[in-house]
């Protein structure tokens, strides 16, 4: 199964510990992690998504975001995970924009050959 995981890393920790469990399917051959987005403009939250990625050996997945308008709320965690653990996004602001991501990806598969997860609050 082919996967595209949206998050909006960013109020709560259903985010990371859903990616957690995506990885440990991809892990497991019962998944393929073709792109993250990210739904929120936390500047941290892509940066947090990377080091999850870095972390279980993934660094490269294709990383996106919202531009523009979205919802900012304050985390609780997204600037310390993304200060103590590695990665190469280095602000939300450097990931390319979340639509471009989802076309680039999307054009690339056969049609409806794609699982898109959605965790957000």
């Amino acid at each position: 199964m082919k996967i595209i995981f949206d998050t909006d890393m960013h109020t709560d920790c259903d985010d990371a510990g859903a990616l957690g469990v995506l990885h440990a399917l991809a892990d497991y051959g019962e998944c393929e992690i073709l792109a993250m987005l990210c739904s929120t403009l936390d500047p941290w939250a892509v940066p947090t998504i990377d080091a999850i990625n870095t972390y279980y050996g993934r660094p490269d997945v294709p990383l996106g975001t919202v531009k523009g308008k979205g919802v900012l709320r304050k985390s609780v965690y997204t600037k310390g995970v993304a200060e103590r653990f590695p990665h190469d996004v280095k602000s939300s602001d450097a990931a390319p924009d979340a639509l471009q991501v989802y076309r680039q990806i999307l054009e690339a598969q056969p049609d409806q050959s794609v699982v898109l997860v959605t965790v957000a609050t």
